[in-house]
């Protein structure tokens, strides 16, 4: 440091001095050593607590993104999201707002499928009605032969043999087609508790000769304004099939009540379940899956529970198999026969 002298104004001298650094490097290294301290506190403060908000802040809107670019190659059902930032802020109500679209286009969807699907079923309704009507022409006829010939032909041992062969068939081949008409009116008297528990009795028989463990609970405890065959119809189907997939041992429950205005049938069995890919064709005729030859039962219990104005559907999980039929009541007074759509 160099300083000049003065006195009076006049410049007498200079005055220098001197400091050795050694004095000041401690000083200095001691500072610096407790800014970095300081600094590396305020770091690991800081850091943790801005990650965590960059995380809360970045976290739903990557989030959504990654859902919103699933919505048009994906079905909205694949589409999985939770909105976990309910903020009232603008992420909050992009978050809630997509949440709503994609419920809309899952309910949408579903709505879709079920009209392709009763589209489908109705399709198949009638091209098999028109066929089974177009059959039913020249079997009524052919019976007709058999009974003629029998009355006024030749009365031979193999003659007869062979017409009771060929009539057999052709009964058979009449019940097949009656399981395709539908729509045959009827008399019956309404749905009481004991036509419930005759489908009971004739279940029973099937269920020990398997070892089926049988759950039974009816909650129908007044007549009601139902027609009679064409409900225990669809009991004994659905009960017939979940005997025949819970196999020996299974379990098989049934439960009917009536809950306001309407009657819910739900039958459950423990047995191979149906694949998802298989369920939206479930209640069509003669689907053959994995080999396995599926008759008209469950198509009939279908077109059944249309005529009767219900809904019926089915779920199904690795040991756990569920039908569920609504069928609604009415709850003005009926007459104790009703009209009813049955098979034939």
């Amino acid at each position: 440091m160099v300083l000049p002298i003065l006195y009076d104004g006049v410049e007498m001298g200079t005055l220098v001095l001197a400091y050795s650094g050694k004095v000041f490097a401690p000083r200095f290294t001691a500072l610096a050593q407790r800014a970095a301290t300081v600094t590396a506190l305020v770091l690991l403060l800081l850091l943790p607590a801005g990650w965590f908000w960059g995380r809360l802040v970045a976290r739903p809107l990557v989030d959504l993104a990654n859902a919103m670019g699933k919505v048009g190659p994906h079905a909205a059902e694949q589409v999985a999201y939770v909105h976990r930032y309910r903020g009232q802020d603008e992420i909050g109500r992009l978050g809630t707002e997509f949440q709503r679209m994609l419920r809309a286009l899952r309910d949408k969807e579903a709505l879709e499928r079920q009209m392709i699907a009763s589209d489908r079923l109705a399709a198949i309704g009638r091209l098999t009605a028109g066929i089974a009507h177009e059959i039913n022409n020249p079997l009524g006829g052919m019976l007709n032969a058999i009974s003629t010939f029998r009355r006024h032909g030749p009365r031979d041992e193999l003659t007869t043999r062979t017409l009771s062969l060929v009539e057999r068939g052709l009964r058979q081949v009449r019940e097949t087609v009656a399981a395709l008409l539908v729509e045959a009116r009827v008399e019956s008297h309404a749905l009481t508790r004991e036509d419930v528990e005759d489908t009971r009795t004739l279940l029973l028989a099937v269920a020990q000769e398997k070892g089926l463990h049988l759950q039974w609970h009816n909650g129908i405890d007044a007549p009601l304004p139902l027609p009679s065959t064409p409900t225990r119809q669809i009991l004994i189907n659905l009960l017939y099939n979940a005997v025949q997939a819970a196999g020996h041992g299974g379990h098989v429950s049934c439960r009917t009540v009536r809950v306001k205005d309407a009657l819910e049938i739900e039958v459950v069995n423990d047995g191979r379940h149906v694949p998802p890919e298989r369920l939206p064709y479930l209640f069509e005729p003669f689907l053959q899956p994995e080999g396995e030859r599926q008759g008209l039962g469950l198509w009939v219990t279908y077109q059944i529970v249309q005529q009767l104005g219900g809904e019926i559907s089915a779920t199904s999980v690795p040991g756990h198999t569920v039908f569920r039929i609504r069928l609604p009541v009415r709850t003005t007074h009926e007459p104790e026969a009703v009209a009813e759509a049955v098979p034939g």
